[in-house]
């Protein structure tokens, strides 16, 4: 299923698309049910739009619809506990990865600076 803008539409305004395929998912592992994805499109941290193929796409977009009614962001979703194993879980992969793309870039350099001096240790 798709909800909100479509790909091209929402690359034309100027938002992103984070893509979880499927065989990175435990769940589809376990099931071997691979072929699929997630793609969560979004603008200036907002959820504009996303399609999901697979199984279960029918009840996992259910989430993202609730969170672009509220208008929430891809990083909401790494921190919603979701079942394990379930293809829910491709959604907090997204947060998961839209999160250091969303750091300013001072918080960049402060995140760098703190693990090269950890690292150092």
């Amino acid at each position: 299923p798709h909800l909100g803008l479509p790909a091209e539409e929402a690359a034309a305004q100027g938002a992103a698309t984070i893509p979880v395929p499927l065989r990175d998912v435990d769940r589809a592992i376990v099931d071997d049910e691979q072929d699929g994805f997630v793609r969560l499109h979004h603008r200036r941290g907002r959820i504009v739009g996303a399609t999901i193929v697979g199984p279960a796409a029918g009840e996992t977009i259910a989430l993202v619809a609730y969170g672009m009614r509220d208008g929430r962001s891809p990083a909401d979703f790494s921190s919603v506990v979701f079942p394990y194993p379930t293809i829910g879980l491709a959604l907090r992969q997204a947060g998961d990865a839209y999160r250091p793309a969303s750091l300013t870039p001072a918080a960049r350099r402060g995140r760098d600076y703190y693990f090269r001096a950890v690292g150092a240790r």
